[in-house]
């Protein structure tokens, strides 16, 4: 149990559950089947299959294994987020300094480990890259270990290069005739971008207002639309009435920056990175998956700017 000194500010994180994360501020995200407030929350989740409809699936793990990998996993989990904290931490203390040495914990098996069941939990994992391979294509072909320590050995030697996405179009809600380009990432490149995204995202949400909303653990449009209601409630009480008369804005501007993801300037993007990571290899690594480029029916695009909509988006937060 850290003392009270070393506990961290929670105004950025996002929302909490029955994790000893919430003791030190770097609190734990909402997913499937966490509850809060007493009440269970379950997100995107459909019924089971009747027997006989579809594969059922078969569990070949004993329970001792099962134990086994549940263990390791949560000490995978707990590893990363001690991580996390000392970096928020840091980033609170330091917050006009870049970090130095995220190598070592970027290209950690742990790190890896946590970031592989990020990808392997998201319902894009069926959804191969250019090179054809799922999730499960993987763990039938070689397993999730050799797979990684393949892909920890490729990072350390520097061999690794990420793979260009591959492009699909998908319909734009609302716009008929309009589309909007994703990029799919090969699921080497998610795991990758994932374990990015574990160590640059405690430093920047220290560092971020409380007032940004976009693309941030725990935050999002709703929440902007509360904080925007409570911003306009009249503050001053009439003493003759008791009534709040007067409203402190009467103005709400929406915008929408045309194209924002594929016109991002890449010198620009790295600059601003530069400014919470210091670390070379990181930095040298950010830029090949901007640079990486686009296949779009069997013909290669160079992207000289912008970032592709899609994958896990760990160049997004900066």
């Amino acid at each position: 149990m850290p003392s009270k000194d070393s506990q961290v500010n929670n105004r950025n994180m996002g929302t909490g559950g029955d994790s000893p994360v919430r003791k030190t501020g770097y609190r734990q995200r909402l997913g499937k089947g966490h509850s809060q407030g007493g009440v269970r929350v379950v997100v995107r989740e459909r019924e089971s299959r009747s027997h006989g409809e579809g594969g059922q699936g078969i569990d070949t793990l004993s329970k001792p294994e099962k134990r086994a990998m549940d263990l390791a996993h949560q000490a995978d989990y707990a590893w990363v987020l001690s991580v996390q904290r000392k970096l928020y931490q840091w980033s609170q203390k330091h917050p006009t300094e870049a970090y130095r040495e995220l190598w070592n914990w970027l290209t950690d098996l742990r790190n890896l480990r946590e970031a592989w069941r990020h990808v392997a939990q998201n319902k894009g994992k069926r959804t191969p890259g250019i090179d054809g391979m799922t999730v499960g294509s993987i763990r039938q072909r070689m397993g999730e270990a050799p797979f990684l320590a393949t892909l920890q050995q490729q990072l350390r030697t520097g061999s690794y290069k990420p793979s260009p996405c591959r492009r699909k179009l998908i319909p734009k809600a609302g716009k008929p005739g309009q589309f909007r380009p994703l990029g799919i990432p090969t699921i080497a490149d998610r795991v990758v971008q994932s374990a990015i995204k574990q160590v640059l995202e405690p430093i920047l949400e220290a560092r971020f207002w409380h007032v940004s909303y976009g693309f941030r653990p725990g935050k999002g449009c709703h929440g902007a639309l509360e904080h925007i209601r409570m911003s306009m409630r009249p503050r001053k009480v009439n003493k003759q009435d008791n009534k709040r008369h007067e409203m402190p804005y009467q103005w709400v501007i929406e915008g929408d920056i045309q194209a924002c993801f594929d016109n991002i300037d890449h010198h620009q993007l790295m600059n601003r990175i530069r400014q919470h990571s210091a670390d070379r290899r990181v930095n040298q690594l950010l830029v090949q998956f901007l640079k990486a480029g686009i296949l779009s029916e069997e013909q290669f695009l160079r992207t000289d700017a912008g970032t592709p909509q899609g994958g896990i988006g760990a160049l997004r937060s900066a």
